[in-house]
């Protein structure tokens, strides 16, 4: 169900001669794919403009597109001695108009012909000439039809078929693991992803077996911050504790970073994963200065692929287990929220003093992930 940016009621669906578009019936916004919109009386210079000052993350950000969930971009459309603001999704090319504004920016109907009055008819009885006005396009008319079956699969084409829950998928959520039921469709296939996870074993398993006492000088110290000109807020991410704590952090890392590496691409997933690591220590040092622990793990960087994925990609859907045994399904945003609040509330309880988890550190690395969300969302 999409709802309308303006007064957050049901939007309807409709089907025109032009193609798809959506309105809503108690305000009378309505949103136009690009697509439509170019087969309406908008002229096209006005339409590809406002694509592109979108795609260059030019406006005001204070809306979510109703249909998949990203920021739209305010762009001011000078009419005459003032202006109207169109809302425009440079992720999935959607057009949002608020109540008279479509009408607004259609160009005026160019001055019906005054007919010419009739001559007395000839002699010989002929017909004297007439005088016809041009037609006049009119704008596309939509026409309201209850197709919200057809809306879910049109929000939905770039993902997956939502997938059922199997026997190991509730192991994996007693273990606290997110399920991922319906996920983005890749592109190409997640070497990044992958290569970092089998970095991250190959270290963790040899530093945890063969070397353990390293662990104590290329961990995070937030007693010690800047040791090693500060690459410790970067070796700590190779290092894990256990097993466990090492298969749960490549767990996250393979569910969520295939589809953000293939959003973003190596380089950007890589600055984010990394960014997301380094800002999660300088949070957890600000949150518990000179405390005499010392910090390793992967989660802080984790965090921002988590975050960017669960902002970046709304209709994708986890089930989490309540309890650990029922399954909960939720759209990925509000399995973020979840876990966000979560992590703030360890935060604010200083639950590291106990369970030994940096949850300072997955704050930073999530406020990393949607820092950087803002800026490549729309590449």
């Amino acid at each position: 169900m999409f709802v309308c940016p303006n007064c957050t009621k049901r939007l309807s669906h409709s089907t025109g001669s032009g193609g798809p578009s959506w309105r809503c019936g108690s305000c009378g916004g309505i949103a136009f794919p690009l697509a439509t919109l170019r087969k309406t009386q908008v002229p096209t210079a006005t339409v590809d403009g406002l694509m592109e000052r979108a795609r260059a993350g030019e406006g005001w950000k204070g809306r979510f597109c109703p249909i998949c969930a990203n920021w739209m971009s305010g762009l001011p459309v000078p009419i005459e001695n003032e202006s109207v603001t169109i809302d425009v999704c440079a992720s999935c090319q959607l057009f949002w108009f608020d109540p008279t504004e479509f009408e607004r920016v259609l160009p005026a109907a160019p001055p019906t012909p005054i007919a010419a009055k009739p001559s007395p008819a000839p002699s010989g009885g002929a017909s004297p000439p007439t005088v016809s006005s041009g037609a006049t396009r009119l704008p596309l008319t939509v026409t309201s039809v209850d197709a919200r079956a057809a809306t879910v699969q049109e929000g939905i084409a770039g993902y997956e078929q939502e997938a059922k829950l199997q026997w190991w998928n509730y192991l994996s959520g007693f273990l606290g693991m997110p399920i991922e039921i319906r996920s983005p469709k890749r592109r190409k296939a997640p070497t990044a992803t992958a290569t970092l996870a089998a970095v991250i074993a190959g270290v963790s398993f040899s530093v945890y077996t063969l070397f353990p006492g390293i662990v104590g000088w290329l961990g995070f110290s937030p007693e010690f911050p800047f040791r090693f000109l500060g690459l410790t807020m970067i070796t700590a991410f190779f290092l894990h504790g256990g097993l466990f704590h090492l298969l749960g952090n490549l767990y996250f890392l393979m569910t969520f970073g295939d589809n953000v590496e293939d959003f973003l691409g190596v380089r950007r997933f890589l600055l984010l994963i990394f960014g997301a690591a380094v800002f999660g220590n300088l949070l957890q040092f600000v949150a518990n200065p000179g405390a005499n622990m010392v910090i390793i793990g992967a989660s802080g960087g984790i965090a921002g692929i988590v975050a960017f994925y669960g902002l970046q990609f709304r209709q994708a859907r986890v089930a989490i287990f309540l309890l650990r045994i029922i399954p909960v399904k939720l759209k990925a945003f509000w399995a973020l929220i979840l876990w966000f609040g979560f992590q703030l509330a360890g935060t604010a309880a200083g639950w590291v003093n106990t369970d030994h988890t940096a949850y300072a550190a997955h704050l930073g690395g999530a406020a990393t992930g949607l820092i950087l969300w803002r800026l490549w969302r729309s590449h």
